[in-house]
């Protein structure tokens, strides 16, 4: 079967579950900046983005982005992550 598409989460996913980061994209508006890291059943991210006031789907993160966070936290400690796009894709 193709169930196996939808498990795709790293390893390293569930330590970043219920994180909250703020989120920092020109146009993309909601109630909060911030938002939660949740777990993502799609088979292209590796986790989720909610917003951290009504819950919305914000976006995804891939595993690459996931694998960042955790490495920045463990080298500087817990600084506020802020995501943001590329210069490249904000135009």
């Amino acid at each position: 079967m193709q169930l196996d598409l939808f498990i795709t989460a790293p390893s390293s996913a569930p330590a970043l579950i219920g994180l909250t980061v703020k989120l920092e994209r020109p146009g993309d508006h909601c109630c909060d900046d911030r938002v939660v890291i949740r777990g993502s059943k799609g088979p292209h991210a590796a986790a989720s983005l909610h917003c951290a006031g009504c819950g919305r789907h914000r976006g995804s993160l891939p595993a690459a982005a996931i694998d960042f966070i955790i490495e920045t936290r463990q080298r500087f400690g817990a600084p506020v992550i802020t995501i943001r796009k590329r210069e490249a894709e904000a135009l």
